[in-house]
């Protein structure tokens, strides 16, 4: 870093003319984003009122930084399909000046070690709001344009590569969609199994799985039954769940069971279990009654749509926040029972989609964590890039 410039922002940035807007109800607000995350359109158009802040208008390329939130990475720049928007005078506006790199100086001011750096200089407590003159005040330092303009090429290749594979995993994730709610068109509509089943036979939850009451052993962990996540160990929950009940307290669910939640099926709050685990006793534990049954199978199906309105349907209760689906309910419930062939094939093609998936969301996890590295080095200047 010895070698760069050192200056204050003023040096590279200058404040963008307002122009006011005299009907801003006419137009849409942009938000700055929190923690680096940039501009976007909030969908709002401001209610005007007579001591309200006034609005200007915002085009592309200006960079905004949100005075109150500078501190927490409140930078963006504005995009083309931004351009002509309004914000309110609490969003501060700036353009580089000449020969300047405005992308550089956008990735410096939302690299966390940047923006925690303005909270020092800032200081105090609670609310945290720094003037334009101040912000021009603050001292940077930044390398040469060349190496600037490399350092903006790395970056936007790795950021490219990142939107790719999420692009890839939402196309991915629509596809299992896909499958899920057309599991060999085994579809209900309006509570009633389709009469084409000559494929397959149709019959009550009852008839494949039973309830079972199995106590717990002192030994297996404790588990908790979530909506998207399926059966998840206390350990790994955020919020921490304390219990004064003893293991023999609580249900038994075995690896492949599917438990869940009585007061939120309707919601799909159920899961198998992929090893041995403790459950609280107002869950609902489903054992298969024979081993012509892929848990699994029926894990996926409870996940579509059209089985979480059945299993909504099923459900008593004089309001929403009250509806409980008990076994007796549960087991009533038609249910279409392919061959375990059919089951098994079924479970194959999510499996190698949720396998995608994952693969996908490591090598994400992998760039973030090597974007992060790299931002650390090449705005400290512990690394240089020409």
């Amino acid at each position: 870093m010895n070698s760069w410039r050192k200056c204050k922002i003023g040096d590279v940035l200058e404040i963008v003319k307002k122009e006011k807007v005299e009907s801003p109800q006419n137009y849409y607000a942009l938000t700055v984003q929190l923690h680096g995350k940039g501009i976007k359109n909030s969908g709002k158009r401001p209610v005007p009122t007579e001591r309200g802040r006034p609005y200007y208008i915002r085009n592309e390329g200006e960079i905004l930084i949100g005075r109150q939130n500078f501190h927490n990475g409140g930078i963006g720049i504005v995009p083309k399909s931004l351009d002509g928007l309004i914000a309110s005078n609490a969003i501060s506006s700036f353009k580089c000046k000449e020969n300047e790199n405005d992308k550089f100086i956008e990735l410096l001011f939302q690299w966390y070690g940047f923006y925690k750096k303005v909270d020092n200089l800032i200081g105090g407590t609670g609310q945290k709001e720094i003037s334009e003159p101040e912000i021009l005040k603050i001292p940077i330092a930044i390398p040469s344009n060349k190496e600037q303009a490399r350092i903006v090429e790395i970056l936007d290749s790795i950021e490219s590569t990142l939107k790719a594979f999420k692009k890839r995993i939402i196309k991915t994730q629509a596809l299992k969609k896909g499958v899920m709610n057309d599991l060999y068109q085994l579809c209900l509509e309006e509570g009633k199994v389709l009469k084409d089943s000559s494929t397959f036979d149709v019959v009550k939850m009852g008839d494949i799985f039973k309830d079972s009451k199995l106590k717990g052993v002192d030994g297996i962990p404790l588990a908790s039954v979530t909506k998207g996540r399926g059966i998840v160990p206390r350990s790994e929950e955020e919020k921490k769940v304390e219990t004064n009940l003893k293991a023999e307290d609580h249900l038994w669910v075995k690896k492949g069971w599917i438990a869940y939640n009585m007061m939120r099926m309707w919601q799909g709050v159920q899961g198998i279990a992929n090893q041995d685990f403790l459950v609280s006793p107002a869950y609902v534990v489903l054992e298969p009654k024979n081993k012509n049954i892929n848990t699994q199978f029926y894990n996926y199906l409870f996940q579509t749509e059209k089985f979480i309105r059945l299993f909504h349907q099923y459900s008593y209760g004089l309001t929403n926040d009250r509806l409980r689906l008990y076994y007796a309910d549960f087991s009533k419930i038609p249910v279409p029972l392919p061959s375990l062939k059919q089951q098994d094939e079924v479970v194959k093609v999510i499996r190698e989609i949720d396998s995608l998936i994952s693969t996908l969301n490591k090598k994400i996890e992998r760039l973030e964590y090597i974007k992060k590295g790299l931002k650390k080095d090449f705005f400290t200047g512990d690394k240089k890039v020409i």
